[in-house]
C-alpha cells in the first residue's frame, strides 16, 4: 500500500468500516430463507434426476413443489423447510437452462450449506465488482472503500439480492469484468474475451440484453468498427457457449425453445403487480392510465441511449480534431463512453418493463460509479445521481415511514432509476462525460 504512514493509518478505519458492513449485510441477508435461490436449487436437481418431463411446462410446477416439500420435511432443516413451504403451491421456472446448469454446478444437495455458499459468493462478487468498477473509473482507494462501505451498509437492493438468493451480484460481476477487460486495451484476445464475458452473462440471464445491444449501437455510431467486430464476435461466442452449456446439462437444446416460449408469456404468467414489489415503469403507468405503454417506453429509452451514444461519439471525434465539442470533451476516452452506455443500457428494462424487482437495482451500480467518478463535472448530473442513489437505497426508510403503502415503496425506486438514467443522458449530451482515461 503506497503513501505515507499517516495516509495508511487513515485507511484502517475505512477497512474496518467495510468489514463491519460486510458482516452487517451478511447478517441481514441471513434472515431470509432464499425464496429465489430455492427455485434455482430445486430445478437443477429436477433436471438432473428427470423428475418431470418438461420443467418449463406450468403443469409440472405443482408436482415439483410437492416433491421438494416432502424432501424438506424429511430434511427438517429450518431454512430449507421454510423455503419449501413458501413455494408449496408451485416451483416456477422462468430462467434459462444455462442459469440452472451454473447453479447446479456448485450445489452439494444440502440446502442450508448451499444457500450459505451462494450468498457468500454473491457478497464477495459484489464487493470485488464495486471495487473494480471504482478503481477503473479513477476513484482513489479511500473513496473506493467508502463506496463499498456504503453498498454493504446502506444499499438496500444488495441486501435484498443476498436475502432472496438471486443472481444480480453475479450479473454485476459480469459487467465489472467486462469493464476491467477493456480498461487498458491490449491485444485483440482481450477484446474478444471481454465480449465473451458479456455474451455469457446475457445467456445466463437475458435481462442484461440491452447492455450489449446498446454497446453495439454505440460502437457503430461512433465508427469504432475494429472494436465492434472483435467484441461482438466475443459476445456471440460467449452466448453460444452459454447455450451449449445449458443444452449439455439438459441433454438437449429443446429446453431453450421451451424457455423462449415461456419468456414471451412472462408478464402474464408471473405477477408483476406493485403489491408484490414490482416497480417497473410500464407497471406503474399501467396502473395509472390503464394502458400498456411498455413498447413506447422501450422505444423512448432505447432512443435516448442511441442519442447518448451518438453525442459521445461526436465528442470523441471532434476532440481528436480539436473542435469546440472536442474542447468540451477534453480528456475524454472511448473507455469512458463505453462505461456510460453500459450503465444506461442496464437501466432500460427497469424503466420500460412491467416486471422489475428491487434487487434488480444492483445493476444500477455501474452507472452510479461512472456518474460520481472524480473526473466528472459537478452540476446537475452529479446532483441527480446523488438524489437517484438515495432514492433507490430508500426502501428501509420507506418501510418505516409508509408501511403498508405499495406505491410509497415503488415510486422512490422508479423515480431514482429515472433520475440516474436522466443524469447519464445529461452528462453524455454535454459532451464532457467521458473523462476517465485513454483506451489502449
Amino acid at each position: 500500500m503506497r503513501g505515507s504512514p499517516g495516509s495508511r493509518l487513515f485507511l484502517l478505519p475505512l477497512v474496518l468500516f467495510v468489514a463491519l458492513g460486510a458482516v452487517h449485510v451478511w447478517t441481514e441477508g441471513d434472515q431470509g430463507i432464499g425464496i429465489d435461490y430455492f427455485q434455482f436449487w430445486a430445478v437443477g436437481q429436477a433436471v438432473r434426476e428427470r423428475l418431470v418431463e418438461d420443467i418449463y411446462g406450468p403443469e409440472a410446477w405443482g408436482p415439483l413443489a410437492g416433491i421438494f416439500m416432502e424432501r424438506a420435511r424429511s430434511d427438517g432443516a429450518r431454512r430449507h423447510l421454510a423455503a419449501a413451504t413458501f413455494r408449496r403451491e408451485e416451483i416456477q421456472t422462468s430462467n434459462t437452462p444455462f442459469l440452472y446448469a451454473a447453479v447446479y454446478a456448485i450445489e452439494s444437495g444440502d440446502y442450508e450449506r448451499d444457500i450459505a455458499r451462494f450468498r457468500l459468493l454473491g457478497l464477495l462478487l459484489a464487493v470485488a465488482s464495486i471495487g473494480a468498477l471504482c478503481r477503473s473509473a479513477g476513484w482513489p482507494l479511500a473513496a473506493t472503500l467508502m463506496a463499498i462501505g456504503y453498498a454493504v451498509w446502506a444499499f438496500a437492493p444488495l441486501r435484498d439480492d443476498l436475502r432472496e438468493g438471486n443472481v444480480n451480484s453475479i450479473q454485476l460481476a459480469c459487467l465489472a469484468l467486462f469493464v476491467v477487460m477493456i480498461r487498458s486495451g491490449g491485444p485483440a484476445w482481450r477484446e474478444i474475451l471481454a465480449g465473451a464475458i458479456l455474451g455469457a452473462g446475457t445467456a445466463f440471464k437475458p435481462n442484461l440484453l440491452f447492455v450489449p445491444l446498446a454497446l453495439i449501437v454505440a460502437w457503430a455510431l461512433q465508427r469504432r468498427f475494429d472494436v465492434l467486430i472483435r467484441r461482438t464476435a466475443g459476445m456471440a461466442a460467449g452466448g453460444l457457449l452459454g447455450v451449449a452449456a445449458g443444452g449439455l446439462f439438459f441433454g438437449s437444446l429443446a429446453p431453450w425453445l421451451a424457455w423462449a416460449d415461456s419468456a414471451r408469456k412472462i408478464q402474464e404468467t408471473f405477477g408483476s403487480e406493485v403489491r408484490w414489489g414490482s416497480f417497473g415503469g410500464a407497471r406503474l403507468l399501467l396502473d395509472a392510465t390503464g394502458s400498456n405503454l411498455s413498447p413506447l417506453l422501450y422505444l423512448l429509452t432505447i432512443g435516448a441511449v442511441g442519442f447518448a451514444a451518438w453525442r459521445l461519439g461526436a465528442g470523441l471525434r471532434e476532440g481528436s480534431g480539436g473542435g469546440p465539442a472536442g474542447r468540451a470533451a477534453a480528456s475524454g476516452s472511448p473507455f469512458g463512453a463505453d462505461c456510460c452506455i453500459l450503465g444506461l443500457g442496464a437501466l432500460v428494462p427497469l424503466l420500460s418493463a412491467d416486471l422489475a424487482w428491487p434487487h434488480y437495482l444492483v445493476q444500477a451500480i455501474p452507472l452510479v460509479i461512472w456518474l460520481l467518478r472524480p473526473a466528472a463535472s459537478a452540476g446537475l448530473a452529479g446532483a441527480m445521481a446523488i438524489a437517484g442513489l438515495a432514492a433507490i437505497s430508500s426502501s428501509p426508510v420507506v418501510d418505516w415511514l409508509a408501511s403498508g403503502s405499495d406505491y410509497a415503496y415503488a415510486l422512490p425506486l422508479a423515480g431514482g432509476c429515472l433520475a440516474l438514467f436522466s443524469a447519464g443522458l445529461i452528462a453524455a449530451a454535454r459532451g464532457n462525460g467521458v473523462a476517465i482515461g485513454a483506451e489502449g
